[in-house]
């Protein structure tokens, strides 16, 4: 029977002007705010809601379509079901994590938030990704930080991409070394 080399205990440490960052076997967690991007992503994954209001850019502009095909497209749309994960190509790779269902209360649910874990896990392992940021999905709908932590373990014990290298939780600064702690032992 061959002999298992012994797993190193999952340490929390804060690098002087780093971010924090935890080592999950062969991943690496950093928490890090938006705008201070520890490593190069491959993909960005974004927090959705059923219609895709959440992505819509923020400014107004002339209509390429005719008012009537426009109003058609609306009538006919249907939302997709939280836990669901949309791929939208180019650099980085965006992954739409449907967690907010606007019409329902409460808006977000943490059986979303663990469907669409899995889910981005299964993407990230049919994309082969090795790096991927990853914001706290669910808890600008009242999820707390320390439970999003959770889920996110339980996803990745199930099923984490053997090539997944890095991972960038983006975490305000007050929120960072919470979230790691989650995940930790």
């Amino acid at each position: 029977m061959p002999v298992r080399p012994k797993r190193r205990p999952t340490t929390l440490r804060l690098l002087p002007g780093g971010s924090p960052r935890l080592r999950l076997g062969s991943l690496e967690v950093v928490a890090a705010p938006e705008g201070e991007s520890p490593f190069p992503v491959e993909a960005r994954v974004c927090e959705e809601d059923t219609f895709l209001v959440l992505s819509a850019p923020a400014e107004i502009r002339e209509p390429l379509e005719h008012p009537v095909r426009i109003f058609t497209a609306l009538w006919q749309a249907r939302p997709y079901p939280p836990g669901t994960v949309l791929v939208q190509r180019g650099r980085p790779t965006r992954l739409l994590a449907v967690v907010y269902d606007l019409e329902a209360e409460p808006i977000c649910r943490e059986e979303w938030v663990a469907a669409a874990l899995a889910e981005l896990l299964t993407r990230a392992r049919e994309k082969r990704l090795r790096s991927l940021a990853l914001p706290l999905l669910g808890t600008r709908g009242r999820l707390p930080a320390a439970r999003f932590g959770a889920l996110l373990k339980d996803a990745l014990a199930r099923g984490a991409p053997a090539g997944l290298a890095r991972l960038w939780l983006v975490a305000p600064d007050e929120q960072s070394e919470e979230i790691l702690r989650a995940l930790g032992p």
